[in-house]
């Protein structure tokens, strides 16, 4: 046993308790160190970083309340209890904003955003009046709800059923973050031709934000409806504790990754949706053609920033038009139409010339190695090196 004095209180704890105070402390001022690089960015990209740093902000009091908790806190001032679960209920409706703030330059937030507060509002008055008033109140908000259940309700049961509301709400949100980050890729492929690497970087950093806690509580709870053994507990937290502090790493390191690109400068507004307009199939073999010529006379392509609306000034037609003939005369989208056209000089370069992969990537218009291994390897079914080896193996 270790005796801890903190302001003339003497505290008597095991070592692993020692330990987790002394890792919950460090794990704060993490969080806290990342919220304040998150809020002091530049203005043009503090309103996509705002919803993380408050995510990150919450993350620094729910590791506090742990270590203030070890000192009895709450046994002296229990109504300080009701804060914390409310505050768990605001992470996600947090991370789905951050996540919509990746998908435009300008996001805006009306009333009807602020309606993702109410489940933290309501979970934050039921439990002032559980912990404020325990035998006023508190008693009587028990007392209803057990006569309409028919069965006694305890203090212990309102946390429990609070949970497992807050799984089953982080479980909905992260499916909405999933689902807005794979439709912001989608209409990223319909319009530009060539994925941004910071975009690919971030989307992925959302999606590991989101799907690594929601594991973690999948874990968790299905432990322990079998039983879940006690001495499992500081392992699971000590995980967690880990993950938290890479996240807070990652996101003070890497916040260049909030910068707008100029994919997104592009298309400030959040992008359309293809509609058919009715083109006949001579009028889409005229564009088709007009395409062809343009991209193979002035190599269009080669601009690594190239999107849909460059392409539609460059041949005078609309937008929809050159989207309904890719896709239904061509059966291409617009990302796998332009990244062929630059698999197919990347091709040409492989095999006349003895320059670097890196090279020929960035002259025929890809911006990052990954996505032009993934477009040659979909055009060639194999990697460039084992193309150009092929090449220079082959007679004549």
């Amino acid at each position: 046993m270790v005796e801890v004095v903190v302001s003339g209180l003497a505290l008597t704890l095991t070592p692993i308790e020692l330990l987790f105070i002394l890792l919950l402390s460090a794990l704060a001022a993490l969080c806290a160190l990342a919220a304040g690089t998150l809020a002091f960015v530049s203005r043009d990209r503090c309103h996509r970083t705002w919803p993380l740093a408050a995510v990150f902000i919450i993350l620094a009091i729910l590791a506090m309340a742990r270590i203030v908790g070890a000192f009895g806190v709450f046994t002296v001032v229990p109504v300080a209890r009701a804060i914390f679960l409310p505050l768990l209920f605001l992470i996600a409706p947090l991370l789905l904003w951050f996540g919509r703030s990746m998908l435009v330059v300008r996001p805006t937030f009306d009333a009807n955003q602020w309606g993702h507060v109410v489940p933290a509002v309501v979970v934050l008055a039921v439990f002032v009046v559980m912990y404020g008033d325990q035998d006023g109140l508190g008693a009587l908000m028990r007392r209803a709800v057990g006569d309409g259940l028919g069965v006694e309700v305890r203090i212990v049961d309102v946390l429990r059923v609070t949970y497992w509301l807050f799984f089953v709400h982080w479980t909905a949100y992260g499916a909405a973050v999933v689902r807005a980050q794979t439709l912001g890729s989608a209409d990223r492929r319909r319009f530009f031709s060539g994925m941004d690497e910071a975009a690919e970087r971030r989307m992925r950093y959302v999606l590991l934000f989101v799907t690594v806690p929601w594991v973690s509580l999948v874990v968790q709870y299905t432990v322990s409806s079998m039983g879940y053994p006690q001495t499992l507990e500081p392992g699971a937290s000590l995980f967690r504790i880990a993950c938290l502090g890479a996240f807070a790493v990652y996101a003070i390191r890497e916040t260049w990754i909030f910068e707008v690109t100029e994919q997104e400068r592009a298309h400030p507004e959040p992008l359309p949706r293809y509609r058919r307009s009715g083109l006949d199939a001579a009028a889409m073999a005229r564009i088709a053609a007009r395409l062809d010529n343009v991209m193979g006379q002035d190599r269009l392509y080669r601009r690594s920033t190239l999107t849909l609306r460059d392409l539609s000034d460059a041949i005078r037609v609309t937008e929809n038009h050159i989207s309904e003939t890719l896709n239904a005369h061509l059966g291409a989208s617009f990302f796998d139409y332009v990244n062929g056209w630059r698999v197919r000089e990347a091709e040409a370069l492989l095999t006349t010339t003895d320059r670097t992969v890196l090279d020929i990537l960035l002259e025929v218009g890809f911006n990052a190695r990954s996505t032009f291994n993934a477009a040659f390897r979909k055009h060639t079914g194999m990697t460039p090196t084992v193309y150009r080896r092929a090449g220079a193996a082959a007679p004549g």
